[in-house]
């Protein structure tokens, strides 16, 4: 396997996703080793997971639905940063995170370079294969409130155009080659590098940075206790009939948000760990058949950017399904009552965050002397005005 290079000392790495491929797992891990870095002289500015604020600033997208009243980002999240990145110093190392940097278009990434250090910026990107991505991805868009099945959602995503919004969204971000492409043309092939993810090696994408970083191996750990596990296929199937329900109704962005993102879905994922018995949910096989069709000729695509690349670039081809393989399963209904439970207490949570804070009223306070006096004062004069008249 090759080796990736170690940056210089006042280079800024920028991981850029790709999204359900990794990506919260090594935010997770720089964030955690956050103090750690630091006395190494590496900055992962802020305090939050990742730097996702400021990349929907600089690429004018949103996290939400516009149509029921997501807010974009302003501007000025982004230049925050970019202050950030040049109060912390020209000869010091900085790594950047967000996997909402993958949509920046050629002349967001010149500005995203030139805001942060030139031609000091690296970029990292992460990927797995697709027949991996299409379960995390539409079970990820259920939580942001898609009502589509699996299988229908496959079907636009797989067999759909340009005309579709899901299909444009879906590819924006995963067509791995047309990204990669993209970045490379604008800052050069010699400042990419790309992980190809492994399941059989979850310390590849940490070894990796901690190699490129220059830091002791392991600075960086896999906390797979708080890795970003998807729903089951009951749990994501419980919020898409929600969602079914609520979409149907004059429901707001930020009581969706509330109520299910950060409620029902947060719960169930946060607080249970799904037992062994309970079905994930299962990509059909003619799913499986188209996703080997489009992926055919990526790693040689990918290999012909001329971009450093970390692991095995061949699993990358989504293999062809056996015959007979199993379909999707559809319309689940058998939800653990332990999940049913941490949905609605997630849901019932977070519903206090909308409700206006109760107004404090001060206690009354027993009349001292002088404003007894005054009050006296103020009647005397009223009546000594009406006896003039």
């Amino acid at each position: 396997m090759i080796e990736p290079r170690t940056l210089a000392g006042d280079a800024r790495l920028l991981h850029i996703g790709f999204r359900k491929c990794g990506t919260t797992g090594l935010q997770q891990a720089l964030r955690a080793a956050r103090p750690e870095l630091a006395a190494l002289g590496i900055a992962y500015p802020g305090h939050d997971l990742n730097h996702t604020t400021a990349a929907l600033a600089v690429t004018g997208r949103t996290n939400g639905w516009v149509s029921l009243g997501a807010k974009p980002r302003t501007r000025e999240k982004w230049d925050e940063l970019v202050e950030t990145v040049r109060d912390i110093g020209p000869d010091r190392q900085i790594v950047i995170d967000s996997e909402f940097f993958d949509i920046a278009d050629e002349a967001t990434i010149r500005t995203v370079a030139d805001g942060l250090g030139g031609d000091r910026v690296h970029v990292l990107a992460t990927v797995r294969p697709l027949n991996k991505v299409l379960p995390s991805a539409w079970q990820q868009n259920v939580q942001f409130g898609v009502r589509r099945s699996y299988d229908e959602w496959l079907d636009v995503v797989l067999n759909g155009d340009e005309s579709m919004k899901t299909y444009r969204g879906f590819w924006e971000r995963h067509s791995h080659g047309d990204v990669l492409a993209r970045w490379a043309s604008v800052l050069g092939p010699e400042r990419l590098t790309l992980i190809v993810l492994d399941e059989r090696d979850r310390q590849l994408p940490f070894r990796t940075v901690d190699k490129m970083l220059g830091v002791p191996a392991g600075t960086l750990k896999d906390l797979p206790e708080r890795a970003n596990r998807s729903l089951t296929g009951a749990e994501a199937e419980l919020i898409r009939r929600v969602n079914v329900e609520l979409m149907s109704r004059d429901v707001t962005w930020e009581e969706y948000s509330e109520w299910i993102r950060r409620g029902a879905a947060h719960q169930m994922w946060w607080k249970r760990t799904p037992g062994p018995d309970e079905p994930r949910v299962r990509t059909p096989g003619w799913a499986l058949e188209r996703a080997a069709e489009i992926t055919a000729d990526l790693p040689e695509r990918i290999e012909g950017l001329g971009i450093e690349i970390v692991g095995d670039l061949t699993r990358l081809a989504t293999p062809m399904p056996p015959a007979g393989a199993d379909e999707a399963v559809e319309g689940l209904v058998l939800l653990p009552i332990d999940a049913a439970v941490q949905a609605l207490v997630g849901a019932c949570l977070q519903s206090r965050q909308l409700r206006p804070a109760p107004v404090k009223r001060a206690a009354p306070k027993d009349p001292t002397a002088r404003d007894v006096a005054r009050l006296a004062a103020k009647a005397l004069r009223g009546r000594w005005r009406r006896l003039r008249r």
